[in-house]
C-alpha cells in the first residue's frame, strides 16, 4: 500500500519562541507551521502499475462478477506474447478481493488468495486494490521484488515454491529472472476484463490493438488509451490511462 510521508518545518526547534513572543505570536507561527505541512506519496518497492478507467465498475463486485487486470512485458522482443519466453501477471478481483498469479497453465504460480486451482503457491506476490474517484475506477497493483514464499502445505494440490535442500526452485528462479528482464523491456501490454456470469455478458479492453497477444512500444511510463474502444456489452473495462514504475 502507498505510504504517506509528512515533512514539517519545526520553527520552534530553531529557538524562535523567545521571551518577547506573546501567545498571539506563538499561535500565528503554529498556524503557519500547520500550513507548511506537505504530503508526499511514496510508492512501495517493486513494480507499480496504476490503471485508470473511463468509467466506474459496480460499487460491489458480487460472486458472479469478476474484474481482471493482466499485464505483459515482451522480454524476448518477438512482438507477440509467448508463454515460455515473456513475463505476464494477472490480478483477478472476486467480490472485490484480489488474487495475483504469474504465467499461465501448468507452470503458473498463484498466491494463496487465488480463487482458481493452482499447483505452485506463494503467500503474496504483492497487493492490489480498487478505488473510485470522480465517477471513475482506479486500480493500483504493487508486485514485490521477490514474492513472500508459502510454507509447505499438507494438501497434495498445494506445493511451495520455496527453496528445498538448498537448491533454488526452477519455477521461482524463472520468475525472478523474468521480472528482472522486464525492467529493461521496451514492449508492454495491459488488458482489463469484466465478466458477469449472471448476465452472461463480458467485455475487455487492451492497450494493444492486437488484443492480449500483441504489444505496444513503451516510450513513456504514462500511457493513454482511446475511449470506447472496448469490446463487449459493458463499458466497465474501458482503459483511459496506465502508469508504470519500477522502484
Amino acid at each position: 500500500m502507498f505510504k504517506k510521508k509528512l515533512s514539517v518545518v519545526m520553527l520552534a526547534s530553531l529557538g524562535l519562541f523567545g521571551c518577547d513572543w506573546n501567545d498571539d505570536d506563538k499561535k500565528a507561527v503554529e498556524e503557519a507551521v500547520k500550513e507548511s505541512v506537505t504530503e508526499e506519496v511514496v510508492q512501495p518497492e517493486g513494480l507499480n502499475i496504476q490503471v485508470e478507467l473511463y468509467n466506474q465498475v459496480p460499487a460491489l463486485l458480487t460472486d458472479d462478477q469478476k474484474l481482471e487486470v493482466s499485464f505483459s512485458f515482451d522480454i524476448d522482443n518477438s512482438g507477440t506474447y509467448e508463454e515460455s519466453e515473456d513475463f505476464r501477471m494477472r490480478v483477478l478481483f472476486t467480490n472485490g478481493e484480489p488474487s495475483i498469479s504469474f504465467g499461465e497453465g501448468f507452470g503458473s504460480i498463484k498466491d494463496k488468495y487465488s480463487t482458481l486451482g493452482y499447483k505452485f503457491k506463494v503467500d503474496s506476490f504483492g497487493t492490489a486494490r480498487i478505488e473510485r474517484l470522480n465517477g471513475k475506477t482506479v486500480i493500483n497493483v504493487n508486485v514485490l521484488p521477490e514474492p513472500e514464499l508459502a510454507k509447505k502445505s499438507e494438501s497434495d494440490t498445494e506445493v511451495s515454491i520455496g527453496m528445498e535442500s538448498g537448491r533454488p526452485d526452477p519455477v521461482l528462479s524463472g520468475y525472478l529472472d523474468k521480472i528482472e528482464k522486464a525492467k529493461a523491456s521496451s514492449l508492454f501490454n495491459l488488458g482489463v476484463g469484466y465478466n458477469s456470469d449472471k448476465l452472461g455478458e463480458k467485455n475487455e479492453d487492451y492497450l494493444s490493438d492486437s488484443g492480449g497477444t500483441g504489444f505496444i512500444q513503451l516510450s513513456s511510463n504514462d500511457i493513454s488509451d482511446s475511449k470506447d474502444d472496448y469490446k463487449g456489452g459493458f463499458n466497465y473495462s474501458d482503459i483511459e490511462r496506465v502508469t508504470i514504475s519500477f522502484d
